[in-house]
């Protein structure tokens, strides 16, 4: 097994085997983090967190008053229809952890995770889990955006004044995350939350156990991780809409703000954006479905 992250103890109870970030260690053993599996039952939720599939808990918090948002790990595509949740190794959470602070240190707002955790799947293969602490006042980026009400003009002006905030804020953490070298892997609308903060508006990056942790991102790896963002916005969009030239061209101003050649090379393969989002159009069977506002 690897070693700890830094600043992370290993604390073992019953089946469970946690990484818990030392400065929450006592404040989540206090409140028997060991049931993590257990609090993923729905009676123990309110709302939804983020958009994540994952939802806010609401007993037990955290002495101060924190909320903790759990995740159990799940398989995607065709992993998720063969091993749903069980993984061959745990090795996964600590990629998670990983990636979550180099993002965090690199300056990209992020949900604090303070617990990586696995138990056994019998007979083969480990489930895993993961808790954070809550982002108060935190909405999924597409209704920050105003996914659902009509298009920019017909908006009230502070709405749309709110709509380009988290846009250029949006756009500055892909950046930064990118100049940190956390390449997320899974970079979509869902993955994303709005939050108003004391500098204004901030987008925080989360779900991170897909990522991976390197030198900043060459240009041909930031265009693929924007060809997903970009393909996400269309297919979370109740019409399926791309956004509009002039969003398209906002984002990827404050995207590229200091480094022309890095806009002069994207510009320059921003046809593949729309040919690949073509292309995927065709597996989306169903419209999208956005929840209902907490």
């Amino acid at each position: 097994m690897k070693s700890l992250p830094p600043g992370f103890v290993l604390a073992v109870r019953g089946p469970m085997r946690m990484y818990l970030r030392e400065s929450h260690a006592e404040a989540l053993l206090g409140i028997q983090v060991q049931r993590l599996s257990e609090w993923l039952g729905p009676h123990h939720w309110e709302a939804e967190a983020g958009g994540r599939g994952t939802l806010a808990l609401r007993r037990p918090g955290l002495p101060d008053g924190s909320g903790l948002v759990i995740k159990g790990y799940r398989h995607g595509g065709l992993l998720g229809g063969l091993l749903g949740s069980r993984y061959l190794s745990p090795r996964r959470v600590l990629r998670a952890i990983e990636a979550s602070d180099a993002a965090r240190r690199g300056g990209v707002p992020v949900a604090l995770v303070v617990v990586g955790a696995f138990e056994r799947a019998l007979p083969l293969g480990y489930r895993l889990f993961e808790a954070s602490i809550q982002v108060l006042g935190a909405q999924p980026l597409h209704r920050a955006l105003g996914f659902g009400l009509g298009p920019a003009p017909a908006l009230a002006r502070g709405l749309r004044s709110r709509r380009r905030l988290a846009l250029e804020a949006c756009a500055r953490s892909v950046r930064a995350l990118h100049d940190a070298g956390v390449d997320h892997r899974d970079l979509n609308l869902s993955n994303l939350l709005a939050a108003d903060g004391p500098a204004g508006t901030e987008v925080y990056v989360v779900d991170f156990d897909s990522a991976r942790v390197g030198a900043p991102l060459s240009p041909r790896r930031r265009l693929r991780a924007l060809r997903r963002l970009y393909r996400s916005a269309i297919k979370l969009h109740p019409g399926r809409r791309p956004p509009p030239p002039l969003t398209q061209a906002r984002w990827l101003r404050a995207y590229c703000a200091g480094d022309p050649r890095l806009r002069n090379y994207l510009l320059k393969h921003r046809r593949s954006f729309y040919q690949r989002a073509r292309l995927h159009r065709i597996l989306w069977k169903r419209p999208a479905r956005l929840p209902d506002p907490a």
